[in-house]
């Protein structure tokens, strides 16, 4: 016992460490906490799931204040109204928990015990998913774009991959080539398509793996998110022509 209490203590403040030593814009805490995780973790999809449970209460409990932000942060909950959507989904499913409780407490105790826990359980993972929405804003750098959606797991999409990205906001049909980073599918809106020139992969909760061509995702000021990233397309192309005329000159 004495060995497992040590053990649980060097994990914790081990991974207190890791969190705090985040020290730079391309990491944010769930980037750290799943890192450690998953690293701490043999099993890779037993460690995906524990990471993406961990991320969940941390989000749900612990994480309050924002982070620094700079101009090439753009977060996508502000215009979407995807937070009316989770606390209403949040609000209906407690209601009928309610009553569907308070049944199964007629039928039998233990069921209702059991159906008890779960839609807690369920509860914490959505709050934990829309505060890490509200925490985890996209990032662009110069060479990528850095994709964070609530507890999806961090895509980063080098700019040299990347065909088009425009503003689309109409109906899509379900396919193996496109991924769309919302929880709910197309109970949240979109105004985002990025197309690729190859096949990507992405890492979902549970341990679920896509290799989508078109992403789909919703951003706030999108107008300006997409310039910023045609701009540093058109950049990174013109940039290996610029180095030859240098080099041409030396010489």
């Amino acid at each position: 016992m004495t060995f497992l209490i040590w053990k649980a203590f060097q994990f914790i403040r081990n991974f207190s460490k890791a969190i705090k030593q985040k020290d730079t814009i391309e990491q944010d805490e769930y980037s750290v906490i799943s890192d450690y995780i998953k690293k701490s973790i043999p099993f890779k999809k037993l460690g995906k799931t524990i990471a993406f449970e961990v991320c969940s209460f941390y989000y749900c409990f612990i994480k309050w204040k924002g982070n620094k932000n700079n101009q090439n942060n753009f977060s996508g909950y502000r215009e979407s109204g995807v937070s009316a959507l989770y606390i209403g989904l949040m609000l209906a499913s407690g209601f009928e928990a309610i009553g569907l409780h308070v049944f199964l407490i007629l039928r039998s105790k233990t069921a209702a015990i059991l159906f008890l826990i779960l839609h807690i359980y369920l509860i914490i993972n959505l709050t934990g998913h829309l505060k890490a929405i509200f925490f985890r804003n996209h990032l662009i750098l110069s060479q990528k774009i850095v994709i964070r959606y609530g507890l999806f797991d961090t895509l980063e999409i080098p700019t040299d991959s990347i065909i088009t990205i425009q503003k689309f906001e109409g109906d899509y049909d379900k396919s193996n080539e496109l991924l769309k980073f919302a929880l709910l599918g197309k109970l949240e809106p979109h105004n985002i398509l990025i197309e690729l020139k190859n096949n990507i992969k992405v890492h979902l909760p549970f341990g679920i793996t896509k290799q989508p061509k078109r992403i789909l995702l919703y951003i706030d000021n999108a107008n300006d998110f997409i310039k910023i990233v045609k701009n540093n397309i058109e950049e990174n192309e013109n940039f290996p022509q610029t180095k030859s005329l240098q080099i041409e000159k030396s010489m």
